[in-house]
């Protein structure tokens, strides 16, 4: 049985299984839909890479939200619930494959996704059970990737020679690149 599906083939939430984390100790319980009335796919999940794409999901509440009259806070607030819950499986379920993979012993987090809580809290209560350091960026600087592109960009231009002639050369090439490696 793949990580994030039950016996049935149907996904379930991995943070919810963790030993020593609760949903209910950090979240609102679920009380504002029957749970399980809204469900959302957990993309990638059982791929046998550890790649991540959320472009399905996202499309997923779109054709959710299409399904209702009115869009209520209940409403929202349960599609919101069920969107975390899957990018936290999927998550977990990559992290449990690449640690499998690559028997790794630390995992060094960044971007965006690590401003949300509670996959903080669940990646953090992952990494423990594993006996994994996690080292997740401060909350000051996990909501904006372009602290991520500027730092590549500063420590590329940095070990370039600094001479005139150079510098000239420097600021014709400048391009943004997302792929640069530190």
């Amino acid at each position: 049985m793949k990580a994030g599906t039950s016996s049935e083939g149907a996904p379930q939430s991995i943070a919810s299984g963790l030993s020593g984390f609760s949903a209910e100790n950090t979240r609102t319980p679920r009380k504002i839909v029957p749970a399980g009335a809204i469900s959302l796919p957990r993309p990638m999940i059982n791929a046998d890479i550890l790649d991540m794409s959320f472009a399905g999901l996202k499309t997923a509440v779109l054709y959710e939200l299409r399904k209702h009259e009115t869009i209520d806070e209940p409403l929202k607030k349960e599609i919101a619930r069920e969107f975390e819950d899957a990018v936290t499986d999927v998550i977990l379920a990559k992290l449990e494959r690449a640690f499998d993979e690559h028997s790794a012993y630390t995992l060094i987090a960044g971007g965006g996704v690590f401003a949300n809580k509670h996959i903080l809290e669940a990646c953090k209560n992952f990494c423990a059970q594993h006996g994994i350091a996690f080292l997740p960026p401060a909350s000051g600087l996990s909501g904006d990737n372009a602290l991520m592109i500027a730092m590549a960009g500063a420590i590329n231009s940095s070990s370039r020679n600094a001479d005139e002639n150079e510098e000239k050369e420097t600021k014709k090439e400048i391009r943004a690149n997302g792929n640069l490696s530190l």
